[in-house]
């Protein structure tokens, strides 16, 4: 008998990765963005994720948080964003790594292209009332502060 076994490999690595960042807690630091247009938020989906996100990504060496959340909105949507506000500075644990993510707000862009790249498996707006129900928790608090006009914010993601 002749079985094929299908590899998702980015999920695959991406899982190796979080069982290796409960064992050694390394620290990392991102930049993710609200991208509001009118009373729709933009999100995104990880070819290595089941969830809705925020875009965005990690700093690089000798990266400013703004430098690398205009970097990563070019890189990953082809998006240029003008003004940006500071939404919150958060932590999260939950991988087993301490990653700090400055989230910035920004409601002046304009997308280029409907392709995402490589590491974005699709994009899409959504009204701030409805909701995808597989939106990541996380993502879910921050855009509730939004609505709630509870920011800047900063804590735990």
């Amino acid at each position: 008998m002749n079985i094929m076994l299908k590899v998702d490999y980015k999920f695959f690595t991406y899982k190796v990765a979080s069982f290796i960042w409960k064992i050694v807690k390394p620290k990392s630091f991102g930049a993710r963005a609200m991208l509001i247009n009118g009373d729709e938020i933009l999100l995104v989906k990880h070819t290595y994720q089941t969830k809705w996100y925020l875009p965005g990504g990690g700093l690089k060496t000798e990266e400013t948080y703004e430098e690398a959340i205009r970097r990563e909105l070019k890189e990953e949507l082809n998006a240029e964003v003008y003004k940006l506000e500071l939404f919150g500075v958060y932590n999260n644990m939950y991988e087993g790594k301490n990653d700090s993510i400055t989230i910035f707000l920004c409601k002046d862009f304009e997308l280029s292209h409907k392709k995402p790249n490589s590491e974005i498996s699709d994009f899409k707006f959504f009204t701030l009332n409805d909701l995808p129900h597989d939106i990541s928790p996380g993502t879910m608090k921050r855009i509730n502060e939004y609505k709630n006009n509870a920011y800047p914010a900063f804590g735990r993601w």
